[in-house]
């Protein structure tokens, strides 16, 4: 056995190690950091850790969604510890002593957070259990943290302040340096101009109507559209920057512009980074003191030519030195992207975070070194982790000003930054158009199959019922005014109209961009017509019997 310290943090290594040396002393500086920040320790090391084998890393990951061990704080934090946390317990990583999950301040650590400090960083499990979703991106909810239920916690941070206390208990006069709390802005640039033609006027209108279910606000959109049509400067998209810069300077911080300069395909936009708006554009951005990043490409993120490529175009086009990148989609990938990132001088990646969801994909909410999995060593890169995207914000069924306070309080706690990412124009890609089309012929369908039950239900008026069912329809899906300004019967009738779901079924696909997302609104609609079908049926043949008894009797 080999001891391995680290400032006032000592690993107990042996040949059986999970990690190797390199890794251990890696995630022994990061660890450390996350417990002292910059601060240094003078005397024998008061804290000891075991080092997890292969078996200890391998049930954990192993384990059954929802089985991991929480350990109470009470038994592993000094008594009367004021945490500041807003939980009572924390998820058993790397647990080596799983039967005995408490300590006093004597002997070992029961769990390696060496290790597990390790395996979240670099986000291993993605590496070697990789499991991606149609993007290519590994599938966020077969992750540790979303199996364990703790992927909306900087669980390394709040572990972190547990080890903090057990050394300020060492060392009463010791004063660990840590960063102070901020919120970092960001912004993706998938489109550079929201109205670039007539197509794209009526696309937007369509979802102001569809998407956001605002019938009144598709004429501003139109009005709007044609503006900027004849004003490239008054396009939505444009002056949005000044909001945003506008903004994030009242905030007491500058925000991050990531543009792409890939070609147009179905995934990217294709906007040319070499036209006068553009270098404009960019010009004003750093005359305000804000910065600029690349957005690498869809087909970048796995084509070397093409980030290639890319690269030298946005090199020439931002006019800095050096700058940071996050990958469209956010398309990293473990063991891979951050090398290739490195290499090309690029001085940090902000892609580790969620499509999908809230949270903390590295498990904390603070910037730290990249590691080359591969060769075994740190890289110069720094890796800045996104905790709230806009897209799930509006997908989530907690209101956004909820969701982003918890964030914001558990991020506070820990002294990190909350990065958060607000696109300047969520777009449409018209390779949704088959699928699209496919849920508006559903939908036609339905409303034909409910047309014909009234016609036999209520002949003399059947056109009048419809329109109005329409008009009830329109109102309570909150095409015409939210949801939740409506009379109480409106809202609850919601649920059970057919326009609900195909509503539904376009929002899905829109923010979402898949059949998964949109199967519950489409359900729904097959349900309706299947029960408007049977409907008729049954009366079609009451009208018919009928007619034949009346043919029959006459």
């Amino acid at each position: 056995m080999a001891l391995i310290v680290h400032q006032g943090l000592v690993c107990e290594w042996h040949e059986g190690a999970f990690l190797d040396q390199a890794q251990l002393g890696y995630g022994l500086q990061q660890l450390w950091r996350l417990v002292a920040g910059t601060a240094s320790w003078q005397g024998p090391p008061p804290l000891r850790m075991a080092c997890a084998d292969a078996a200890v890393v391998t049930r954990m990951l192993d384990a059954a969604p929802g089985t991991l061990p929480w350990v109470q704080l009470a038994a592993v934090a000094p008594a009367s510890w004021p945490s500041g946390l807003d939980t009572d317990r924390l998820p058993a990583l790397c647990a080596v002593a799983a039967d005995r999950l408490h300590f006093d301040g004597l002997g070992t650590f029961p769990m390696d957070l060496v290790c597990a400090t390790f395996l979240q960083l670099t986000r291993w499990e993605e590496w070697t259990r990789p499991d991606p979703d149609a993007f290519g991106c590994h599938k966020e909810d077969a992750s540790l943290a979303a199996r364990q239920g703790f992927r909306d916690r900087p669980v390394l941070d709040e572990w972190a302040c547990v080890l903090r206390a057990w050394l300020l208990v060492a060392a009463p006069t010791w004063v660990p340096a840590l960063p102070v709390y901020r919120v970092d802005f960001s912004h993706d640039i998938d489109v550079l101009r929201n109205y670039t033609g007539l197509g794209r006027i009526a696309r937007t209108v369509a979802r102001k109507l569809v998407k956001e279910r605002q019938g009144l606000a598709s004429l501003d959109a139109l009005g709007e559209g044609l503006r900027a049509l004849r004003d490239q400067g008054q396009d939505p998209c444009i002056t949005a920057f000044d909001t945003l810069m506008d903004f994030s300077e009242a905030q007491g911080g500058r925000s991050t512009f990531f543009f792409m300069a890939s070609r147009p395909g179905p995934h990217d936009d294709g906007y040319a980074v070499d036209s006068p708006l553009f270098l404009s554009l960019a010009g004003r951005i750093r005359q305000r003191g804000h910065q600029l990043g690349w957005h690498p490409g869809y087909q970048a993120a796995q084509d070397d030519e093409v980030f290639a490529e890319e690269f030298t175009r946005i090199g020439q086009a931002l006019g800095v030195a050096r700058f940071g990148a996050r990958h469209h989609f956010l398309r990293w990938r473990a063991g891979f992207s951050w090398r290739r990132l490195a290499r090309a001088g690029i001085t940090f990646d902000a892609s580790v975070g969620y499509n999908y969801a809230l949270g903390f994909r590295a498990s904390t909410a603070q910037a730290y070194p990249a590691f080359d999995l591969e060769a075994g060593q740190p890289l110069a890169l720094e890796v800045k982790p996104l905790i709230a995207m806009d897209g799930p914000l509006q997908r989530a069924g907690t209101p956004v000003a909820t969701g982003l306070s918890l964030l914001a309080r558990r991020c506070a706690a820990v002294r990190g930054t909350l990065t958060v990412l607000i696109h300047t124009a969520l777009g449409v890609s018209w390779a949704l158009a088959p699928l699209s089309f496919a849920i508006v012929l559903v939908t036609a369908l339905v409303f034909a199959a409910i047309h014909q039950v009234l016609f036999l239900a209520l002949p003399r008026v059947a056109v009048i019922a419809s329109v109005l069912l329409l008009a009830l329809q329109v109102t309570v899906t909150g095409g015409v005014y939210p949801i939740e300004l409506l009379a109480a019967p409106f809202a609850a009738a919601s649920p059970y109209l057919p326009f609900t779901y195909a509503a539904n079924a376009m929002q899905a696909l829109f923010t979402v961009g898949d059949v998964g997302a949109s199967s519950p609104g489409i359900v729904g609609l097959i349900v309706f017509g299947s029960l408007a079908v049977s409907v008729s049926a049954i009366a079609m043949v009451r009208v018919r019997s009928v007619r034949f008894t009346r043919v029959a009797t006459g």
